[in-house]
Parts: C-alpha cells; structure tokens; sequence
C-alpha cells in the first residue's frame, strides 16, 4: 500500500460487512501520536514530560550551555563516525517513509478483526483510551509503538499474571512498571509485587521499585517486608534511623521467610542496616528472630552474636542453614562437641560432623577426622559418604575428597601385594589412587565384582582405562578371549570394538542403553563417530532421542543440519513426551546445541520466504494470554507443549531471521535472547550487529510516527525509553562505541550508563568499545551520578559498578562504603570482580579495598572470598601478610570462583577462543601484543594472583596423608567381615580422651591415685627436661637448673640450631604415650574406655618410652631442681599453680613451638592464640601458648599433582621449575595438566619440562596420548616422533585432530596406499587441513563426501588456491543434493535463505570461485564465518554493500594481503565501516590508504578520461598503475 492510498479516507458503507476497511487518516494519527508523546511523562527517573527535551535541540542546550559547537555541528560530527566506523548511515526521507508504510499495512491485513469489533474507524479507537478487546487484536508489532495508556482503574492481579506468563520480556515488565507508577495507589502496586513471583525479574523489579516507584524511601507503610527485601542494595544501605523506625523494620526484619529466596549480597546488604540500627545486646537477647541476617555478618561478629549460645544451638544453626563453607568453619571452631552431648554420645556428634563435613577446613577434619577414636564412629557412614561425596551431586572440594579417601586406605601392604580384599575394602574411594598406584596392582585384583565395585564418577577417564587393560589381563588369565566388561568402563571401549571391526562381547552387546550413552560423554571424538554410525538406524526412534536428550546432548553436534532438519519433528515430539521436570532440566542444555542446529530449527517453524515478517508469537512461544488477553489464557506448560518449541532455539539466531522481524517487535525479541543465554555466553558479533541494526530501525520508525525529526545517531539513541534500554541491554548498547557518550538527551544517556555498568567486564572485551572509551564513560558517568547525588557516596559506587575501576581518580568513600561495595555490589555477580584495568586503576582500587578492608594482615577468610579476583589488585607484599589460616579457609572458593583462567570466545584477532587474562591484556593493548606495555604487566598482576592461589593450594593439601608413611588402618564393612588391620593412632587425641575420663573420675580418686598422678606429671615432667637437656648438648649431672633455666636452655638449643628436630619429635612422642599408659593404667581404663582395639591397647602398653633418657638418669649423679608435690598439695587446690610450675610440655612447647612435632603425630600448629592442653586434671596443666600467626610469606610451596588439582584454573600459570620439583611421579599429573588451558607459549614451555621428567621412551602409549590431551599439539609441533599416529590409534590420534593441523602426513604415509575411510576422516578433526592437494584428490573418494558434514566444515582449516580447488570440484555436485545451494549450480544463491547450511559449510565458502562469492546477498555476507573470510584471498571481489555486512569479528582477523594490491575508496570505506570496532584493523586500514595514495590519484585521473571521452574504454588497472608512477615520478 502506498503512501498516497495510506493518506486517504477509507470510507466505509453505512452497513459493515467483512470486506469493508475501516478508515485511517495516518496524517490525523501522526499528529495524535506526535501531541501525546509531547504530552507524555516519559519513563525516566524524573517523569519529566517529553517536551522539555523534544525537539532534541532543547536537550542539547540544557547538556551542552557553555559549547561553541552549534546542534547541526555536532550531529554532524558524531554521524560521521557513525557511517565511518559502524556502517550507521543516516536514515534517510524514503527510508523513514517506508518504514511507515511498512506499519500502516498492518491495518489492512485486520479487516476481519474490524469487522468482529463493529470498526469503522481506526483514528476513533486509537487516539484516546483503546479498550482492551481492540488493544488483543492489534498485531504486537503495531502495539508496542503505540503510547502508553494510563487507564483510571488498574487491575494489579491480571497485570502481575501478565508478567509471569512473560518473565523474559524486560521491555513489558517497565511499561508495567510506568502504568503502575503514574495510575496505581501504592496498595495496588504492592499487590502487584506479591502476586509476580518470578525470580528472573528480582533485578529489574528491584530497579521499579527503587527508581521509579520511590519504594525505597521508606515513607509508606504500605509495601511488605517481602516487597522491600527486593529493593537495591544502595536504597537497602541509604535507610536511616528515622525510615527504620518509620516501617518498624526492628520488628520486620524478623520475618525470616521473606528473606529465603533473596541472594547472599543482598542479605549482607540487610544485616549492615541491622547493625547500624540496631543495639548488639538486644540482638544477642532476641537471636533467634534475626538469625537469618546476623549470620550473614563478619565472622567475628557472627560468632559475637551468638554469645548467649550453646554448642548444640550453633551446631543446628549450622545444619539449618546452607551457609558457606567459611562461616560453616567459623561456627564449628566454635562448639564445644563435648558440650553437645551430656551423655558423651559419640554418635550424635558424629551425625553433625559427617552432616557438614564437606564444608569444613581440613585442618578441622583433620583434628576430627583424623584420629582413630572419632574415625570408628564415622567409619560406619562412609557408604553414605560414598553416596553424597563420590556418587552423588555435592559439590566437595578435591583436597576434602582425597583427604578422606587416604584415611580409609585400606593396608600398609605394597600396593604390589594387594589384592580384589583391599579394594573392596577401599570401594569408591578408590579414585584415589594414582596411575602409578592403579599399574603397580596385580591385575588378579581386578575382579569384575571389584571393578564394579570401586570405580565411581570421581575417577577420570586415565585410570579407567588402566582398569580396564587391567581387567581385560585379568580375564584372559581365565583363559577367555571374548569379554564382558561392567558398564562403567564402557567409556575405554575402543572405536574398533564399537564398530564391530574387533571381537570382543561375550554376548550381542545392546547399545541403546543409559549405560552406554552415559560413557558417551568420556568418549573420545573417534570413539564418537563410531558410535553416532553403529546408531544411526534408530537414531530418531523416541526411546533413542530421550536416552540423547536426558545422557548427552552433545551427541546431536555430529549430526547434518539437513538431517535435523528432516527429523525435527520426531526430535520435538520425544522432547515434548519427557514430561514436565525432565523437559525443564533438558531445556537448559538445548541452548548450548551448535548454532546451525537451533538455526535450522527456526528455520524450518518460523521461517516462511513469502512472508514480509516472521511470526514472532511462534519464535517466542508468547502465552496466549498475552497475545489474546485474559480469556484465553491457558497452562504455560500445556500450550507450550502444542507449539514449535521455537523459543528454546533462540540462540540459533541469525541476520537473516533477525532483519524480518518487524521493527515495533525487536526489543521484546532482544530481550528474550539475552535471557536465553547463560552468564558464561556473549552474543555473537554478527548477532549483535544486526540487533543493533533493527533498533536503529525501530527508533527510526519511533522517529517517524511521533515525528520528531531525529536523523543523526546520537538523536535516534535519544530515543530510548527505559523500557527500551533495559529490554536491549548493555552488550547490545556498547556496539555503538564512543557514540554513547554523546546521547543528546540527559536521562537517556544517564539510563544507558546505569545499564552499561551493569554489564560485567568481561563484556567490553568482545564489544565494539576500547579502554579510552570505557574510562571515557566511567568519568562522565561519575561525574553525572556526583551531581545528582551529591550527598550519597555509596549510591554514586554502586550505581557505577563495573565502571568504578575504570575512574581515573579516587572515589569518594568511606571505609565502611568501600567494603559495602564489595561485598554487597561486586559480590552480587561472579564475574564483577574479575576487573580487567590497567595498573594506575589497579593501584587506585587497591587503596580503596585497603581502606575497606584493613591491613591484609587482619583479613579473614571471609573477606578473601568477598574479595574474589580483585585480588589482582594487591601486589606480593600485600599477599604475602595474609595469615595461612584464612587463605587455607577461603582457598577452594577463590579458585572455583575465578575467571581469568576461563576461556572467552570471539576475542577481536584470534580465532581461538583465548584465556580471560590474555584476553584482557591485548585488550588493554589496543589489539597489539602483550610482550611489553599495559598488557604484560596485567599478566603479571595475574601470575602473582595465580601462584598465590597454587600456594594457598599447597597449604591445603600438605595435610593430605602421605601413604607411604601411614600405618595401616581399621577397615571395617558393614558385612561384618574381618578385614581390619593394625590402626594409626593419634596420641593427641587419645590423650585427650583419657584426661577426660581423668576429670570425669577426679572426684572418685583416692588421696593415694591423686598423688601417684602428681608423681607421673613430675616425672614425664623431669624425663622430657633431662632428655631435651641432654639432646641439646648439656650434661643435667654436672649443672643445677631451675625450671624456667631449662627452659630458657632449650630455647636457646633451639634458636641456635642444637636440637635435631627428629629427636625432640621422638621425645615429644614419648612424653604423650607415657602419660597415655601410665594414667590408663591409675584410672584402670579398658580399650573399649578409649574407642581402640584391644590389639592395640596390648601394643600400648607394651611400647618403650625415654629409653635412653631412663639409662642415662639411672647412671648419672646429678642435682635437678624439682621435686614431687606433697600429699598436702596433691588433695589441696592443686589446680591452682603459679606460674611456672605447669605443664613442662606446654612449658617446652611454648619455649621451643613444638609445631613440627605436634604435627608429626597428626596434630595442626596453632596459628593463633590457642590453648594447648596436656592435662585436664587434678594439676590444670592448661597453658595458654601465645604462637605467631603464620603468613603466606612463611610458605614454601611444595608442589603436587593435588596441589595443581586444588588450584584449578589458575594453575595455568604454573612454570616449568614447578614441574621439575614435584614431589609426585610426573606421570601421575600429566592428566590433570593435559586438561589445563594454558597458553601456547607457556604450554611449550612446560612440554620441555614434561618431556624431561616423563619416561617416554621412543613412542608415547595410547592412554598417555589421551591423558596429555591439550599438550598434544606441541608435542606434535616439537617431538613429532614421540606420537603413535598409526590408523591403529585412531582412538589417540583423534585427540590430537582436536586442535591441530599437523602430522597427517605421518597418519597418511602408514595407511599405505589406501584411501582415507569416512569414519578416519570424520575423526581426524583438525589434522585434515595439514593434506596436500594431492591428499585432497586421491586419498578421499569423491563418494565420501556427502557424509563428511557437519565435521568437514567444522576444522576450519586455511588452505590455498590448488587446495580450494580441489575441494570445491569434489563439493560442486555434492551440496545440491543436501540442500544446501541451489540446484543450479551456475545461479546458486546457496546463502539467501539458509543460513543454517552456510553455518555448515564453515569454512568451505571460503573455497568457491569468486562468481559465487560474488552473488552473495549483501544480507547474508554477515552469516559467514570468520574462518570463510580467512580463505578468501582477495576481498576486493566484493562490492562495498557486501563488504560493509561482514560483521566485526571476522573483520578483526583480516590481513593485509588479503586487501591485495589496490581496494577503491568505496570499498575501503564499506571494510572501515564493518570492521571499525577493532583498534588493530583500523590502523592496518589507515596504513594501506597511505599505501594506495598515490593510486588513488591515478584512479582519479582514470575516471577523469573516461567521463571525457565516453565512447573510450576505462583503463585497466595495470595501466593505471603505470600512469600513476608516471604522473608522481
């Protein structure tokens, strides 16, 4: 319809009928709409009215009063950046008219609905209140362009039913949120608030709530407790004492509930307004009603709280509660376990221990744990710990595991001794054994009942294969040929015995089993294709999928997209039959199927080429209560059920899809995408361009129905409402780069900051934003937010957020501000913390964390877990005073919690997905290298944070038993079967247990007891002197000392370096065994008193103790001041000694810090205050031992293979030194270190170092081929000869095919002379881009090629010109058959429509002849790949629209050649525009226009004679070239 028809009157028939058209003058409603939206109150903080701003020359003058630059100047400034460096161009007349007639056709195609609703006019139903039944049956994409209607009566109910059928749609949810604010009292929004249950939208309805509705004032008692738990931390933290006591929040805040839901941040956020409000003492009277919240404070507050507290109250405080494991800790330091149970009930205690052991310390474990007492009563839970720990979903950390798992070793036996009985004693904690441990077992133990019995998830995919060679020996030793080996070592069934090619079932072996696909997920990318063939008969059989769908998802990424596609209903209706849990759990792995395959999805239920549109109701599987109103709502679930699915695919998005989607429609469709994907996923560039350009398109079409006018960029960004902005997001935002900062409207460049600042860091690495734009708009925006809120410093931090680190300049905070804003802002997202600055910024946030936090010195474990990764900030000084005890504490949490070790893709100049801190320190750079500059020192802030965490790691693992040295342990089964051995004993602890029969049984002694137990203290008392003396090179017979003068003496030996600490341990050792005997014996206690065994008690007693002292004492004439304690003293108040006639241990132990020698008999060094008792009884020997708290700078890391486990990804920063001091066997890490992602460079440093400690011998075996895994590619480039690359590895190989190019030479020179088969080349991944165009043409029959996708065009190989031939002579007749290209070959237009294919196709577009490049719709050019444009060797083929559509990431990997010799100024300025986000590519830009200059002026003088002579022909380039030389030399 065009624009002429639209602007006459659609005069209607006295009698309605359904072919009538009702009348609309568009003129008449443009003026309506143009008025209302002057009138309106727009959706900003202020509900300012439109025309103080509008027209857009108004806000210019209130922004820029003092500027010499007048309004035309600068919108013409900002625009040229827009079309130089983005490809915006100005939206011109017919654009913006057509854009409207786009929007006034809807109403043509509503006839029928006009004539059910007796329309004859539209003007008359739209300029004013629509009633709801027309509003229904408006189009969504004429409805969300209309303006808001503020109805006199608002139904808060249906409106909140509304929201929850929609969660996604972030734009409706603050259209809401304006009607609400400007009609609604303060009751119906509250209902509202109680009836929208949805989690997803906490963070924006805490945004209405705070900045727009006011709420967090605190001046109506209207709202909820519920209500105001969602509020915004800086409100939460603004509540002074008059608003807390206004609201009665003393008595609110005990609403326990309301706060179950709410995350950690904002709790803390409550708890600080608690303290600040509230008096301690009354918190401590009435704990219990505010538990919920003092439990979130520091932890010594925490624990103050808690005062009035039994050890039984905290210990159900602790299981009541899922805290984390840091104040778990804390907690539990604090009970009494002996108090929990008056009746001395071990059983209770051990109940609560084993409920919380996963989130202990293990230096608490092991003072449990760890001695043999306790160990007997938790023993009988360990099927149940198998079941939490090893099977099941807790998340335990690994130091925890293996900790546990070697105190139930199972025998002080040679491993080379054991047999099936001390692995069925060790069950699943048997993934604690080695690779070394596992082939040093005879394979005789490898039963198939042991097997099944021992092998658990925990254990990984190397010593299952172990077991399995070690099984499959242990069965041919039965003389049997043919197997049958438990399900758990499916996963180390060889692709040869999955495909049948080897003998090797007892019995038919049925793979469709959950067992099966369950392994699938261990299987290596050979074994894969094997297995994807074997299925492929019932692949799209429903109990197939389902088996697919709820094991592993992963299996789909080998299928073809023309397959999925022809089976998608089948894949649809089986996911539809899983039922509504198993549905929900499969969902969120759906979208993280390959991009192609969700493509193709839309692609075949959304996608329709006759339609102008796409159904966005079907893409979005909107509620039908939404789209049709509250009479036709329906069961989410049931009509989801009914639908194409298509909102799962939503991350299958692609331009050509995105450019159909109506204008009025694509910020709700933004919105949805951006739910869609997980915290770890960023929209793809290409995606991202193109959303960018449909909002310019829907501003644009704004722009026009409301006639205002705006034409430059900066003007249509003038546009956005917040439901717009907050709908579209910061990612989406940012790709308009430095044309932010120069929004012309205030309020709307103020919303785009606040969302900007929202977005985590990591975010502006892949984005169309550099650093000097991100400062740019951190000191703008803090410059705004100072103005505004100038009394407020806590609002200014945390409304800038991410952008806080980028201000040049201190932040103006207080030191209870600056820890606020950690531990409540930073701490809400687990990416806020990982800051990518450079070092003045860095420094500049570390003042502020000091200020926040104190001196490291002080920090607890809590605060290192707040501070997370910015603790990148501090420098080694700082790290180094952190006390070992909060860093052991806090340890598992920083590495599992940290980024910068995680892999980001779309990284501008490298294909590969690259480490964050690399990331960041190119990005630092502006795309340059990151040897010297910004970049390197981040990597070094980084290396530093790395190694800290590996030595906090160490400090962890260093309480792991060391098998070599334990003594074998009871082992008893529930069976009841005899398997025990000989038990380790922990004398502290069994100390412990007897002195507490001692105080139990003091009252009951006699005068005689008592004094024999004086008489035993002197004298362990004078043995251990007299021995210590004697150790320290001093003869007791010819000196007389008194007590405090041994000491001394001792000390002295010890500082001086006298005493050999072994033998003092000795000493030690036997001063706690004496006393353990002797006072069993005076107490008459049995073994069963002192939970050991009688064996072991026997042993006991028989030990010697002070051998050698006893002789010499007996021999020697000595006089030795002290004396045994009369009968007078003894039955006194004996317990009441002066100082310095206590215990002499603790007195040693205070003189000499026995810590290595309480250690050396499983007992932790106190490292801080601490008492250290070692009599309870009738003398009070207790001593309070005042020892130096020991600080990171204290530890010399010793590393481990659990050392490297325990960091995890910061272990990427390991050196090749650490390797060469390992106290393991190399061979046991090179699994866990041939999983790390390191990068290339230090991987080939550590290779070296590897190579030096590994027994390679001439050729690495298959299993270690596999477990060295990310290492092979630089064992392929550096020792080539060390890989077995034989078709008879192809299990191994196909690893290495993963990420490398290299040695199919060496894989093709020993096939011999045969051809590649089909399942080879689908395994050998990467390797294939090595082959010659030799090996392309007579090593891969042309028949193989129609089975080759999706893998072929997954490797993304470069190759060249012969090779690209050939390729596309063995392609020409294969891809029309699948749907990929057209028929016809010579008129393909294979890229229009079906972007699921050129997906597919990948890097092979790369390939065709320049005639079909050529004809590539401009709209498809930004669906190619990065890796098509890389085997393109000449991108002047294209013309400058297609050049301009290559979105930003492909363009930042384009080289120089690839421009060739000349590019005309169109075509330049097409590559400039799409590839200006990138710093790197506009400078290679810049250097080849300097280049070409000259030609430039000879293309000039060219096109001058042609328009001269225009019967002649145009030069050719080569003569051109000559006349340029001519005319400049």
């Amino acid at each position: 319809m065009g624009w002429n028809l639209l602007n006459l009157l659609m005069i209607a028939s006295l009698a309605l009928t359904e072919e009538t058209e009702p009348q609309l003058d568009s003129d008449n409603f443009l003026d309506y709409l143009s008025q209302q939206f002057l009138d309106d109150r727009s959706d900003f903080s202020g509900l300012e009215v439109n025309k103080i701003f509008f027209p857009l020359a108004k806000a210019y003058n209130l922004t820029h009063p003092d500027s010499e630059e007048s309004y035309d100047e600068f919108k013409n400034n900002t625009a040229k950046f827009a079309k130089r460096c983005r490809g915006f161009k100005p939206f011109a007349r017919e654009e913006s008219k057509r854009l409207l007639e786009d929007f006034f056709e809807e109403f043509a195609l509503l006839k029928q609905e006009a004539y059910a609703k007796q329309i004859d006019s539209w003007n008359n139903v739209l300029e004013g209140n629509i009633p709801y039944d027309v509003l229904y049956v408006l189009p969504f994409s004429i409805r969300s362009m209309l303006p808001l209607q503020y109805p006199t009566e608002v139904d808060p109910a249906e409106m909140a039913l509304m929201v929850q059928e929609d969660p996604d749609n972030f734009s409706f949810l603050h259209k809401i949120g304006q009607l609400l604010r400007v009609a609604a009292s303060d009751l119906e929004r509250e209902k509202f608030v109680q009836d929208t249950r949805v989690n997803v939208i906490d963070p924006e309805m805490a945004f209405i709530l705070a900045y727009r509705w006011g709420v967090g004032r605190l001046q109506k008692t209207v709202y909820t407790m519920n209500t105001l738990a969602k509020l915004p931390v800086d409100s939460v933290l603004s509540v002074n004492a008059a608003q807390f006591e206004k609201v009665d929040l003393t008595e609110r805040l005990k609403e326990s509930a309301v706060f179950e839901d709410v995350p950690e941040s904002k709790m803390t956020a409550w708890y600080l307004v608690t303290a600040k409000h509230m008096n301690e003492a009354y918190l401590k009277e009435n704990y219990d009603k505010h538990k919920h919240l003092l439990l979130m404070a520091p932890l010594d507050k925490m624990i103050a709280y808690m005062e009035y507290k039994d050890s039984q109250r905290k210990a159900d405080l602790v299981t009541a509660f899922d805290l984390p494991a840091v104040r778990v800790q804390e907690i539990f330091k604090n009970i009494d376990l002996k108090e929990m149970s008056a009746d001395d009930d071990d059983v209770k205690i051990s109940n609560f221990f084993f409920n919380i052991l996963h989130k202990l310390d293990i230096e608490q474990i092991d003072g449990y744990y760890g001695n043999d007492v306790e160990f007997s009563n938790l023993y009988s839970k360990r099927h149940e710990l198998e079941k939490l720990w090893i099977e099941g979903s807790q998340n335990v950390p690994w130091p925890l595991l293996k900790y546990v798992a070697m105190k139930h070793w199972p025998s002080s036996a040679p491993l080379s001794t054991w047999t099936s009985k001390q692995l069925l004693i060790f069950e699943k904690f048997a993934f604690a054994l080695t690779l070394q441990d596992l082939n040093s077992i005879p394979v005789q133990a490898f039963m198939e009942s042991t097997v099944k019995n021992m092998i658990s998830n925990k254990m990984t995919t190397g010593q299952l294969y172990v077991i399995f060679e070690k099984f499959i020996e242990a069965e041919k030793l039965k003389e049997l040929t043919k197997f049958d080996p438990p399900a758990s070592l499916y996963p180390c069934l060889p692709s040869s015995v999955l495909s049948g090619e080897t003998e090797f079932f007892q019995d038919a072996k049925d793979f469709y089993t959950q067992e099966m696909f369950m392994a699938t997920k261990r299987f290596t990318p050979a074994q894969i294709v094997v297995f994807m063939d074997v299925i492929k008969s019932k692949l799209w059989e429903e109990s197939t999928l389902e088996l697919i769908l709820t094991e592993n998802l992963s299996l789909l990424d080998s299928v073809p997209t023309w397959e999925f596609k022809r089976n998608l209903d089948a894949f649809i209706s089986t996911l539809k039959k899983l039922g509504k849990t198993k549905f929900q759990a499969v969902s969120t792995n759906i979208k993280r199927m390959p991009r192609r395959l969700l493509n193709a999805w839309l692609e075949v239920t959304i996608l329709n080429p006759g339609e102008k549109y796409i159904n966005v109701t079907a893409l979005l599987d909107r509620p039908a209560g939404v789209v049709s109103g509250p009479d036709a709502r329906v069961d989410l679930y049931e009509q989801k059920m009914e639908g194409s699915l298509a909102s799962l695919a939503l991350p299958g998005l692609t331009c050509n899809l995105i450019e159909k989607i109506s204008p009025g429609e694509i910020i709700e469709v933004i919105s949805n995408y951006r739910n869609s994907l997980d915290e770890d996923m960023i929209i793809p560039s290409d995606v991202r361009r193109c959303f960018a350009m449909m909002v310019r398109k829907f501003l644009a079409l704004k722009s026009a129905l409301y006639k205002l006018e705006a034409t430059s960029e900066v003007e249509l960004l003038s546009l956005l409402s917040t439901a717009d902005i907050r709908g579209i997001g910061g990612e989406v935002l940012l790709t308009w780069g430095q044309l932010i900062e120069d929004i012309v409207h205030p309020e709307v460049l103020y919303e785009v900051y606040q969302m900007i600042a929202s977005d985590v860091p990591h975010v502006y690495l892949h984005n169309g934003v550099s650093l000097t734009n991100i400062k740019n708009f951190a000191a703008d925006f803090h410059q705004i937010l100072v103005d505004k809120h100038p009394d407020a410093d806590f609002v200014v931090m945390k409304k800038l957020r991410d952008l806080l680190p980028f201000l040049d300049e201190e932040v103006s905070a207080s030191a209870d501000d600056a820890k606020a804003f950690v531990i409540t802002v930073l701490n809400a997202n687990p990416w806020a913390r990982s800051v990518c600055i450079p070092a003045a910024n860095r420094e500049l946030l570390r003042k502020l964390i000091l200020k926040g936090f104190g001196n490291p010195e002080s920090w607890t474990s809590l605060d290192l877990v707040y501070l997370g990764d910015l603790l990148i900030v501090m420098t080694q000084e700082d790290l180094n005073k952190v006390s070992v005890d909060s860093v052991r504490r806090a340890l598992t949490e920083l590495v599992a919690g940290s980024k910068y070790g995680v892999l980001l893709p779309e990284i501008r100049g490298h294909e590969e997905p690259q480490l964050y801190f690399e990331a960041c320190a190119a990005w630092l750079n502006d795309g340059r290298t990151f040897e010297d500059g910004e970049g390197k020192l981040f990597i070094d802030a980084y290396e530093r944070l790395a190694h800290w965490h590996m030595k906090g790691a160490y400090t962890i693992t260093s309480y792991i038993p060391v098998v070599e040295t334990a003594v074998p342990r009871l082992a008893k089964r529930e069976t009841n079967e005899d398997l025990q051995e000989t038990p380790e004993i922990n004398f502290k602890v069994l100390h412990d247990k007897v002195v507490g029969h001692l105080n139990e049984k003091m009252k009951l002694l006699t005068r005689e007891e008592k004094i024999k137990i004086a008489n035993l203290y002197q004298e362990t008392k004078e043995l251990l002197g007299n021995g210590t003396m004697k150790l320290a090179g001093h003869d007791p017979t010819k000196i007389s000392l008194t007590d405090k003068e041994v000491l001394d003496n001792i000390k002295s030996a010890k500082e001086g370096g006298d005493l050999n600490v072994d033998e003092v341990v000795s000493l030690a050792l036997d001063a706690q065994i004496h006393l353990i005997r002797e006072l069993s014996q005076i107490l008459k206690l049995t073994a069963e008193d002192l939970g050991i065994s009688t064996g072991v008690y026997e042993e006991l007693k028989k030990r010697d103790t002070f051998v050698e002292t006893e002789r010499f004492m007996a021999t020697a004439v000595y006089s030795f001041t002290t004396r045994a304690p009369g009968a007078e003293e003894v039955t006194g108040e004996i317990t009441n000694q002066s100082e310095g006639s206590g215990s002499s241990i603790a007195e040693l132990d205070e003189a000499m810090q026995f810590d290595e020698v309480l250690k050396s008999f499983n007992t932790e060094a106190p490292t801080t205050e601490a008492a250290t008792t070692v009599g309870q009884s009738a003398v009070d020997v207790t001593v309070t031992v005042e020892t130096a708290v020991v600080r990171m700078a204290d530890v010399a890391v010793k590393y481990s293979c659990d050392v490297i486990r325990t960091a995890g990804k910061s272990a990427c920063m390991i050196l090749p030194g650490d390797l060469n001091n390992l106290e393991d066997d190399i061979s046991n890490c090179i699994e866990v270190l041939g999983d790390i992602d390191f990068s290339d460079h230090r991987r080939a440093e550590l290779w070296d170092a590897l190579k030096d400690n590994l027994n390679t011998g001439d050729k690495i075996e298959s299993g270690s081929m596999i477990n060295l895994n990310k290492f092979l590619p630089e064992i392929a480039r550096s020792d080539p000869d060390l890989l077995d690359v034989t078709p008879q590895n192809l299990d191994a190989v196909s690893i290495l095919g993963k990420s490398s190019t290299l040695l199919i030479d060496k894989f093709i020179k020993n096939l011999g002379t045969r051809a590649l088969s089909i399942n080879q080349l689908k395994s050998l991944g990467r390797m294939l881009c090595g082959m010659t165009e030799s090996d392309w043409k007579n090593r891969i029959h042309k028949s193989a090629y129609p089975f080759l996708f999706p893998h072929l065009g997954e490797i993304n190989c470069h190759v060249d010109s012969e090779v690209s031939k050939v390729l596309f002579e063995n392609l020409e007749n294969v891809l029309p058959k699948y749907d990929m290209v057209d028929d016809d070959v010579d008129h393909w237009t294979v890229f229009d429509q079906r972007s699921s294919s050129v997906m597919e196709l990948g890097w092979l577009i790369g390939v065709f002849p320049s005639i079909h490049l050529e004809r590539a719709p401009a709209s498809s050019i930004s669906t190619f790949p990065y890796s098509a444009f890389i085997n393109i060797p000449d991108l002047g083929i294209f013309s400058p629209e297609q050049l301009e559509n290559i979105d930003p990431f492909p363009m930042s990997l384009v080289r120089e050649e690839q421009l060739g010799e000349y590019l005309d100024p169109q075509k330049r300025d097409a590559l400039h525009a799409a590839g200006g986000e990138d710093p790197r590519f506009l400078r290679l830009m810049d250097s080849f226009a300097e280049r070409v200059e000259d030609l430039d002026v000879a293309e000039e003088l060219v096109e001058s004679s042609t328009k001269k002579d225009s019967g002649g022909t145009k030069l050719s380039f080569t003569f051109a070239t000559i006349l340029s030389v001519l005319f400049l030399h």
